[in-house]
């Protein structure tokens, strides 16, 4: 076991600190990740107050720097850890919300038709628009009105109901 023993003695250090963070943060519950860096902030400082409970405020407000400069490593170590565990262990999203387990594989064992209106793939193509002088019944649709010789947003309301022409 040979070595540094300045480095050993550090290793032997954040061991200690990993340790009591785990411990730290089953105590209080903590099992993933924090919700947010602003818990994860709340919570580091708070384990680094309870790891030093031993000395006064004024000592730790003191040494707050130092004492962030060894402890964060650590602590961002095992959040890191416990966000790839909860990470791995999620299920891979579904790939449609609507699918029910009988309808996936219905859908995977056959292509979805060229007319199917909700898929995406690119053989399918969109219904060809209807013919000028064709509703959307099939039935014949009257002309349009002819253009007026006014702007494009002008409209038309001459032999409405109600409007009075000799004012046009």
């Amino acid at each position: 076991v040979g070595g540094n023993p300045s480095s050993q003695s550090q290793k032997n250090c954040t061991d200690v600190m990993r340790k009591d963070l785990q411990d730290w943060l089953t105590a209080h519950g903590i099992e993933g990740p924090a919700p947010s860096p602003e818990a994860e902030q709340r919570a580091m400082w708070q384990w680094m107050r309870d790891f030093h409970k031993e000395y006064n405020d004024d000592w730790f407000a003191r040494n707050m720097p130092r004492l962030h400069k060894q402890f964060r490593p650590v602590f961002l170590d095992e959040m890191k850890a416990r966000k790839a565990a909860v990470t791995a262990a999620a299920p891979a999203p579904a790939t449609d919300l609507l699918d029910f387990p009988a309808a996936a594989q219905q859908t995977s064992a056959a292509p979805a038709p060229a007319s199917d209106l909700l898929g995406f793939d690119a053989a399918s193509t969109p219904a060809p628009a209807p013919s000028a002088g064709v509703d959307m019944l099939g039935e014949v649709a009257p002309a349009p009105p002819a253009a007026s010789a006014g702007g494009l947003l002008d409209l038309d309301f001459v032999g409405a109901p109600g409007v009075d022409a000799s004012k046009q």
